[in-house]
């Protein structure tokens, strides 16, 4: 089993030097929530609605506070939703709720219909990499190809090397 950030390179080199072999390539929870993330951010409007998960304190009365009141963007609001779908692996109703937002042309920029086909496309194309993140979890098991990234990383390097060869 491999964790990878979806670049098509790597399938194709993993699927060629382990072609004789069973192995599953599973997209890195950490990119794909990353590529989420930066969708996203390019869909929606800019507003703030009310954090529904952030109970507001209330006075003996039963007044809400209005300082303790959560918001949050818009954006933010609709990605947790949205993650919460990718996270048990259900790109079924990651799909059927990217269509939901679709259908609400008021909330978009002037781009987020294609941004949102995108992400559309993104998930039909890799939705053989998914897996329920939320069981493996649960399991003990990885999510992220993070012990590889961090070898890639030059960490005996003084911080000016490091920068130079991150530069290079």
């Amino acid at each position: 089993m491999f964790f990878t950030d979806g670049e098509e390179s790597l399938k194709t080199n993993i699927d060629y030097i382990f072609q004789e072999w069973p192995h599953r390539l599973l997209l890195d929870w950490h990119h794909i929530s990353e590529r989420c993330l930066e969708a996203f951010s390019k869909i929606f409007k800019p507003g703030k609605i009310i954090d529904p998960e952030q109970e507001p304190v209330r006075f003996k009365n039963g007044k809400i506070k209005k300082s303790s009141i959560v918001k949050i963007t818009r954006s933010k609001f609709y990605l947790r939703e949205f993650n919460r779908f990718l996270w048990i692996g259900n790109i079924k109703g990651a799909l059927k709720y990217l269509d939901d937002i679709k259908a609400q042309p008021e909330l978009l920029k002037a781009n987020g219909t294609e941004v949102i086909d995108s992400v559309i496309s993104y998930l039909n194309n890799k939705n053989d990499r998914m897996t329920c993140f939320a069981l493996r979890k649960e399991l003990g098991l990885r999510n992220s190809s993070n012990r590889v990234e961090k070898n890639k990383r030059p960490s005996c390097l003084s911080s000016a090397e490091r920068q130079r060869v991150i530069l290079e």
